[in-house]
């Protein structure tokens, strides 16, 4: 036997532990599933009495919805605002607070209007952020599907 022979083998034994039998008696590969795409269905039935279930998909791809990535993102950055501004108090060496005076109009440091004023527009800037942000990338999502679906 040729080195040919030992690959084809090989080969045959490799293929052979990859296939298992279905039920309809055909042999098919263990990795087939990993190769389909399987799209997801419009609506899922439960058993027959119960009631049908739609899925709305977004017309043009996946969707951020502006009003949850906006308070999302202006809770975090308000979180954020806060624990640099704590961080400021306890470790004074290494201040923020040069920094918030140029980032946040109005803010001096620290007094609670000015602590007040820095967390609302932390939290307008999130918004401003999102308000840019969520319509850009559904414009681009869906218009990238409509590209790929051409």
């Amino acid at each position: 036997a040729s080195i040919a022979d030992a690959s084809i083998i090989s080969v045959q034994l490799s293929i052979a532990m990859r296939l298992k039998p279905r039920p309809n008696g055909i042999w098919a590969s263990k990795l087939e599933p990993l190769r389909r795409s399987i799209g997801m269905p419009e609506s899922i039935r439960p058993p027959q009495n119960g009631p049908e279930i739609s899925i709305v998909r977004a017309a043009g791809g996946p969707q951020i919805p502006l009003v949850t990535f906006g308070m999302s993102l202006g809770i975090f950055l308000a979180l954020t605002y806060v624990f640099c501004v704590e961080h400021d108090l306890l470790f004074p060496a290494q201040e923020m607070h040069s920094s918030w005076e140029r980032l946040l109009p109005g803010f001096t440091w620290l007094g609670w209007p000015s602590f007040i004023l820095g967390l609302i527009e932390s939290f307008a800037f999130a918004w401003y952020v999102a308000l840019i942000f969520c319509p850009l990338f559904n414009f681009l999502a869906a218009r990238t599907k409509r590209r790929s679906q051409a």
